[in-house]
C-alpha cells in the first residue's frame, strides 16, 4: 500500500499540466489489489486461530464445535474466492498492459 501512496504522491508532485498516465493507474490498481489480498489473508489467519480456539475450548460441546467448523469452512471458502479474484484481476491487468515485472511474490 505504501507503493500505491508513493504513486499518488508522485503524480501530485508533477506539473499541473501533466497528469498521471495509464501505467501509473495500472500499478496503482495492482498495489491496491495486493493490499486487499494481504488484508484478506491476515483476517483469514486470525479467523482460523479464533475457530481453533473455539474448538479447543468447547469442552465437547457439540454446538461450539459445529460453530468452529462453520467458521473454518467460511474462512477457507473466502480465501479460495480471494485467490480466484486475485488471479482474475492480475490476468485482466496483464491483458490491458501491466508490466510483467509486477507480481504478488516480488516486492518492489
Amino acid at each position: 500500500m505504501l507503493k500505491a501512496l508513493e504513486i499518488i504522491l508522485e503524480c501530485e508532485r508533477r506539473a499541473p499540466q501533466k497528469e498521471c498516465s495509464w501505467p501509473e493507474l495500472l500499478v496503482l490498481a495492482d498495489q491496491v489489489m495486493r493490499f486487499c489480498v494481504y488484508l484478506a489473508f491476515s483476517f483469514g489467519v486470525i479467523s482460523i486461530a479464533y475457530a481453533g480456539w473455539l474448538m479447543l475450548m468447547s469442552g465437547g460441546n457439540s454446538s461450539e464445535i459445529s460453530k468452529a467448523k462453520g467458521i473454518f469452512s467460511k474462512v477457507i471458502w473466502g480465501l479460495v474466492i480471494t485467490i480466484c479474484a486475485y488471479l482474475f484481476v492480475q490476468t485482466l491487468l496483464k491483458l490491458i498492459g501491466l508490466d510483467e515485472s509486477y507480481s504478488l511474490l516480488l516486492t518492489q
